[in-house]
């Protein structure tokens, strides 16, 4: 599979070859933090998915992070990259605030399309977008690492024996590098409304992605939040299921232990880390010994890109739409959470 990935703005530049700067196609990028870039495309590789092509809005930064990781194409337009059939997925790692944009530009354009997480800004979007793939037979993945990991598989098994489930905790908290800047009054994205930031979105996301996956959608949901300037910075997303309630904590303005802990009349399940690097967990049973289950893999995107592979090559389109579903289910009950909590996005009003 060759993959290209967008990153950001357009601007109006052809795309190079970074030895000739000559004609061209399309390639890969990831735009989070520099230190993700890398490691994303390695476990690309990995996984058996070229790294093709990467889009970006400054040609510079662009064509430097071509060089540094043995890219060949680059470009900072991304309209025109998308006339090309070199490639067979585009990843879109821009702000939130652009998922949907970009990803509607690509599949109308017959591209199939790996979405960052979450999947868009609003259930709105997200719908729409997700009809748009169905409707162009293309393949739509949320970026999503949660129900991709191997670990979650087995853990879906094993809950059955703690079963009735009582309580799950969960906390993913870690301090931002954006925050010093942040309070400082220097704009972020991952703190703003315009691009559809902050604690929730950023990184709750894959605590309320993790118990959807496994219970479904609760009967109701709130979220407590610490604000700045609108903005949520850390908060306790609480949803209630008959028999049990779920909070899921969620910090970017602090660090904490990170953990993921399951009860049930039963015994209990624990992982201590964060959500989206499920890789292991012990099984309690009352009366037992403990029992540790291990899954890691250095490649922490291993599991997941893979199974982007598998789906893809197999066709298997009704296996996508599962994942899809879960995924509506996400942006169903972060948008209840969100007006729960009062916190308006400016695509909400768009």
């Amino acid at each position: 599979i060759n993959l290209f990935n967008s990153l950001t703005n357009i601007s109006e530049i052809q795309i190079h070859d970074r030895e000739s700067l000559s004609y061209s196609m399309p390639l890969q990028i990831k735009r989070k933090e520099q230190s993700l870039q890398r490691p994303c495309i390695k476990s690309f590789k990995n996984a058996g998915i070229e790294v093709f092509a990467c889009v970006g809005r400054d040609l510079e930064r662009v064509k430097s992070f071509a060089e540094n990781n043995g890219v060949q194409y680059y470009s900072n337009d991304y309209d025109r990259v998308l006339t090309s059939n070199a490639y067979d997925f585009v990843y879109i790692a821009t702000p939130n605030n652009k998922h949907y944009e970009y990803a509607r530009k690509a599949i109308l354009a017959k591209k199939n399309v790996i979405l960052e997480k979450p999947m868009c800004s609003n259930l709105k979007q997200a719908t729409e977008i997700i009809k748009l793939a169905l409707d162009n037979g293309v393949f739509l993945f949320e970026n999503n690492k949660v129900p991709y990991n191997r670990a979650y598989t087995y853990l879906k098994e094993d809950l059955k024996k703690i079963e009735p489930v009582r309580m799950v905790d969960l906390n993913f908290s870690k301090y931002s590098s954006k925050y010093d800047d942040f309070k400082a009054g220097k704009p972020q994205n991952t703190f703003s409304l315009e691009t559809s930031g902050g604690a929730l979105m950023d990184i709750n996301v894959y605590n309320i992605s993790f118990v959807l996956g496994l219970f479904g959608m609760p009967k109701k949901c709130a979220y407590y939040c610490n604000k700045s300037d609108g903005i949520d910075i850390s908060g306790t997303a609480i949803l209630q299921y008959d028999g049990f309630i779920s909070s899921n904590i969620a910090c970017k303005d602090g660090n904490s232990m990170n953990y993921v802990n399951i009860v049930g009349e039963n015994g209990y399940i624990c992982y201590n880390g964060h959500s989206s690097v499920f890789d292991s967990y012990d099984l309690n049973l009352n009366g037992q010994e403990s029992e540790h289950k291990d899954f890691h893999n250095d490649d922490k995107f291993y599991d997941t890109f893979t199974s982007y592979r598998e789906m893809y090559e197999n066709k298997d389109y009704a296996k996508c739409e599962e994942y899809l579903k879960l995924s509506l289910m996400v942006m169903k009950v972060l948008d209840d959470l969100r007006k729960s909590a009062g916190i308006v996005y400016t695509d909400d009003n768009n």
